[in-house]
C-alpha cells in the first residue's frame, strides 16, 4: 500500500486552520489527519499505521510534547520509513539539533511556510536530511 497521509499534531485551533488553508493546498493527493494534541497524536500512532507518509508536530503540546512523541515513536521498526518532522514556535538554537538527535527528520519554524512546505516535500520524496 502507497503512503498518503500525512498526521499533523498542534494543540492550536489558529495554527492547524493556517496549516489547513495554506500547507494542506500544496499536498494535493495526500490525505490530512489533525490531532489536537500530542496525546491524540501518541493514540493515532499506536493504531493502524499502514499509509502514514509524514508525521508533523509541534513541541510544546499538554500531555506529552513533539520530542516526547519523535523520541518514542520515530526509531520503532514500524516508523522505519516515516520521517517525523518537528515544527515550533521556539526559537531555542539548541532544539533543531535535539530534534534530530531524538529521530526527527528536521526542525522548521512555524513562521516559515516555506520551509516547512520544502522539508515536507523532501521528507516525502525520501531526501535525506543532513
Amino acid at each position: 500500500m502507497e503512503k498518503k497521509t500525512i498526521l499533523l499534531a498542534d494543540d492550536n485551533n489558529s495554527a492547524i486552520e493556517y496549516f489547513q488553508s495554506r500547507i494542506q493546498p500544496e499536498f494535493v493527493g495526500y490525505a490530512f489527519e489533525f490531532c489536537e494534541d500530542g496525546l491524540a497524536l501518541q493514540s493515532r500512532l499506536k493504531e493502524n499505521v499502514d499509509g502514514i507518509a509524514l508525521v508533523v508536530t509541534d513541541n510544546k503540546m499538554p500531555g506529552i510534547n513533539g520530542i516526547e512523541i519523535i523520541s518514542k515513536y520515530s526509531r520503532q521498526k514500524k516508523f522505519k520509513n516515516t520521517p517525523f518532522i518537528l515544527y515550533t514556535i521556539d526559537d531555542d538554537d539548541f532544539l533543531p539539533d535535539t530534534a534530530k538527535k531524538y529521530g526527527a527528520y528536521a526542525c522548521v519554524f512555524k513562521a516559515d511556510s516555506e520551509k516547512l512546505i520544502l522539508t515536507m516535500r523532501e521528507a516525502l520524496n525520501g531526501k535525506e536530511n543532513i
